[in-house]
Formats: structure tokens, sequence, C-alpha cells
């Protein structure tokens, strides 16, 4: 009886006939695990262990592992749901990496089992026969679509692109058997599949997620793309908060009106402000109603008037103070207009002038003591005077009578 050898049998049928219809050589399958709490609702789930498991579709062994804690910022703390749920400790996440340094880790494996094996990803583009086509699974579109995504985008991170499509092996199932899966679990025992492992670690759950899509390739089931983002996104978005944990936010994009900027007056010479004034293009008051007209060739006609008759310097301003306006008789004579002679009422209020800035001039009242008290005068409507400290201005002044 010794030396006897015993040749076994193995029908690989059906194991070939699973692997030669599909697009893809390899998986990579991921599932993150992240913040949460039991009671508080509205919180942003952020990413603490980042797992990731590179399976061999031809002969249904996982080749790779890749796993890397990450160190929250928004909540630091993780609750003690959290912990009882995963098995993560709170000196797990503090000893981790932040996840623009886990991203970082992450890409640089990927490169090194692309070069080791020859991995390119998706089925979009041109391969050779040497080289093997590979993607990523997870457990529902939340990891990708919905985690990671929208904490990239909170944090200001650059995701790499080859994670903007993947397949949800959970709509894969419930297409492929016509019944809707009782969680990862409950798939695998569905199948005759135990589940190995601690449930909710995010290593253990990729692992048992491996082991399912390969018993669905033996199955005949053929693995597709079925979600895929936009890439290189440069849109400023918002996200609004949802309860639910596992479903989409929306992205609400926020766009601000662009403002103009002031025009201003570059007025040097009596000359050139008296041309400025008498050369406004008239088409730009075609559309304009006839009391807004009258109005405008009122104030031109005034502020023409005042610059003939006043001339603008810098000149040192008395200390005043701002005062609600009063009426006070006017001593603005005739004015002969385009559209005739105007004789204002002695109750009506003079206009205030322009200034050098080109805005409106300020009408105030002189509080020290003296001859002058009480007079009223124009000044540029920028210039402040407090105390001894005065802010920039144009230096308009002009006495109201």
């Amino acid at each position: 009886e010794l030396n006897h050898i015993e040749v076994v049998h193995i029908n690989t049928s059906s194991m070939l006939k699973g692997s030669a219809n599909q697009s893809f050589q390899y998986l990579i399958v991921i599932d993150f695990e992240s913040t949460c709490w039991k009671d508080k609702l509205g919180n942003q789930p952020e990413i603490i262990e980042f797992p990731a498991v590179l399976i061999n579709l031809s002969t249904g062994m996982i080749e790779e592992e890749f796993q890397q804690y990450v160190m929250p910022s928004e909540n630091p703390v993780l609750s003690e749901f959290c912990t009882n749920l995963t098995g993560i400790k709170q000196d797990d996440v503090d000893a981790g990496v932040p996840l623009g340094t886990c991203l970082l880790i992450f890409s640089r494996w990927i490169k090194q089992i692309s070069e080791k094996r020859k991995l390119i990803f998706h089925e979009s583009r041109t391969v050779n026969d040497k080289q093997n086509i590979c993607t990523f699974v997870t457990w529902s579109d939340w990891d990708l679509s919905v985690c990671l995504h929208n904490e990239c985008v909170r944090k200001h991170l650059h995701k790499p692109d080859i994670l903007s499509q993947w397949i949800d092996i959970r709509a894969t199932y419930k297409e492929f058997y016509k019944r809707r899966p009782q969680g990862l679990r409950g798939a695998l025992s569905e199948l005759g599949l135990p589940f190995e492992g601690r449930e909710h670690s995010g290593l253990c759950d990729a692992r048992n997620t491996a082991f399912l899509a390969w018993r669905m390739v033996q199955d005949g089931a053929i693995l597709k793309i079925t979600k895929q983002l936009k890439q290189n996104t440069k849109t400023s978005v918002t996200p609004v908060i949802s309860t639910s944990s596992k479903s989409e936010r929306k992205l609400k994009t926020v766009q601000k009106p662009s403002r103009q900027p002031f025009k201003t007056l570059n007025i040097s010479t009596t000359e050139q402000r008296n041309r400025s004034i008498t050369s406004k293009d008239s088409n730009s008051m075609q559309d304009t109603p006839e009391r807004f007209k009258k109005s405008y060739n009122l104030r031109k006609t005034v502020l023409k008037k005042e610059i003939q008759h006043n001339s603008i310097k810098n000149i040192n301003l008395p200390k005043c103070i701002s005062t609600p306006v009063i009426k006070q008789e006017s001593h603005v004579g005739n004015l002969t207009t385009p559209n005739g002679t105007i004789t204002p009422s002695s109750s009506c209020k003079r206009t205030p002038p322009l200034c050098k800035c080109g805005c409106r001039s300020t009408r105030k009242f002189v509080s020290m003591p003296g001859p002058n008290h009480g007079r009223s005068f124009f000044t540029c409507s920028k210039r402040k005077s407090l105390g001894m400290i005065k802010s920039t201005g144009c230096g308009f002044f002009c006495w109201d009578s």
C-alpha cells in the first residue's frame, strides 16, 4: 500500500467557462470604513480604514493586499459605537496618515502592482496580449461615489482618475440572480460560502467581496462597469448634508455674481472738464424716460456752472461732522437748459455737485465756533476727518452758498 499514488481529476470546465468571456483579468476590491455615530445624524463620514485586495479571475486567488489607517480631521475622536462596530481603536487612527497622504501611498501601490503584473485599468483602453485589464469592485456605490468623492471635495483633495469608475457587485448580484441580497454576509450565505474574519472590518469585507465576485464568475456572471463619474471636475461645489450615510448627497453649485468696477473721472483742466460734460454720447440717452432726461440735463448744467465759478484745489478742511440734511433756501439762480429756463423755488434743495472722484459729493456743516459756524459746504464723500488724522480723498471742496 506504500508508494501508492492516487490521481484526482478536477473538473475545471465551469471555471474556464466563467472566466473566458470576462472583460477583466484582475479585480481590485475596495471596502472603506468610516467614522459613524449611533444617534448623531448629519455628520459627514470620514474614511478611517483604506483597504484593497487584488484577485486573479483566472485562478480565484488573492495575490496582493493593501491596508492603511487614515487619521480623521473633522471628527478626530472616534465614537464608542464606531469602535465597537469596526474594531478600529483610537490608537489606530492616531497612528494613521491624512487622507491625502493615503491616496498618494495607494497610488504608489497601484503603480507597483501594475508594473509587476502588467495591469491597465478599465475596458475602454486598447490592450495587447501581454497586458491584463483590471478594474475596481465595491459592495454598493457608497464607497467611491459618496464617501471618498464627498470627502475629497470638502478637503480639496485630488482623487485618482482610475477611481472614477467601478463595478457595483451588489447591483450585479441582484441582476444576475434575480433576488435582492441581505447584506454581504447574506449574499455569501445564499451561495453556500462562509464569511471569513470580522464583519465590518475593511480588509475582511474586501476579501469576502472578492470571494463573492469569484463565485459569481464561476456561475457565469459577466462583470461590467456599472458606475462612472466625471473626471477632473473643477466646479466649486458645496455638499448638501444628507441624514443617510448610504445615499448619495446632492451637490449644489454656488455661483457668485461678478461685480463691475466703478468708473472714475480723470479731469485735470477746466477745458477738459467742460469737454467731457458736453461730449456725452447721445445714443446712451435714447432709451431713457423723459423725466430722467430732464433731471440729467439739470445736473449737468449745475455741474458745468460750478466748475466755471469754483476752483477745485486741495485745501485743509475745517473740523466738521455729518448732520441730517436741513431744508435751506437755495442760492442757485436761473438755469438755462436745453429744455428751457428753470427757476428753482426757494424751498428746493440743491443737488450736491460731482467731485473729482466721479461720485456725488456730501453736504456738511461747519461745527467749530467762528464766522462760518453752521455754514454748509460740499466735500468728497470718500474723505473723512478724525481729529488730526485725515483719510484719503480727492480734496474736492466748495461752499454751498
